[in-house]
């Protein structure tokens, strides 16, 4: 396991592994898929670089559904996964209690 500064950092280093033969799983949180897109538009989509991602919901309610929650960022999730979905890209909702 690697720790990077931010996630263009870990984005950048699992291209590096990707190249080398490596398996990679980039873990981050929703919040740092936005603060990242530019990063993966460029390695992932333009370089055909295909990166695994698990993506946490930072302050998720686990009561309410993200659509349902107070916090701007839990509830921004929904457009960004509406992206990935138009993209044809594969993802999966894990809920964990």
């Amino acid at each position: 396991m690697l720790t990077c500064s931010t996630e263009d950092d870990a984005n950048a280093v699992a291209a590096g592994l990707y190249m080398t033969g490596e398996p990679v799983i980039v873990m981050i949180q929703h919040a740092g898929l936005y603060a990242s897109v530019n990063t993966i538009r460029g390695i992932s989509m333009d370089g055909k670089v295909p990166i695994f991602y698990m993506i946490g919901l930072l302050s998720r309610e686990k009561d309410k559904d993200p659509k349902d929650s107070r916090h701007s960022m839990v509830r921004f999730r929904g457009a960004a996964a509406r992206r990935v979905s138009a993209s044809r890209t594969p993802a999966w909702r894990v809920r964990t209690t």
